[in-house]
């Protein structure tokens, strides 16, 4: 449904308000909409800086690149997740410290 609206080619995006507009709902049920017709095999990039929006690839290189983008993200994103996960551990040691020094002061 979403893929047939958009254009081809990166220099042609829509955004995603442009379509919640023309569909008259919430861009949080386009961007899901956007998803579940990725995963079904349509290819609908993302585009952002100047000219953001979704387009569809117009080519294996575009959509290669697109791709390349993802990965990119998701490694950053997994560095993040990696780096709070860290800080947990760092909150649950001085918790059980605190713990340890709390029993310690009962006795």
């Amino acid at each position: 449904m979403i893929a047939e609206l958009l254009r081809v080619g990166a220099e042609n995006p829509t955004t995603g308000r442009q379509l919640a507009d023309v569909i008259g709902c919430d861009i949080r049920v386009i961007t899901a909409a956007i998803e579940r017709e990725r995963r079904a095999g349509a290819p609908i990039c993302a585009a952002v800086g100047d000219n953001p929006g979704y387009y569809l690839a117009e080519s294996e290189e575009e959509l290669q690149r697109y791709c390349n983008r993802l990965h990119h993200r998701a490694a950053e994103l997994y560095k993040t997740r990696q780096a709070l996960l860290n800080v947990l551990q760092k909150y649950a040691a001085k918790r059980e410290a605190a713990e340890a020094a709390q029993t310690l002061a009962q006795k």
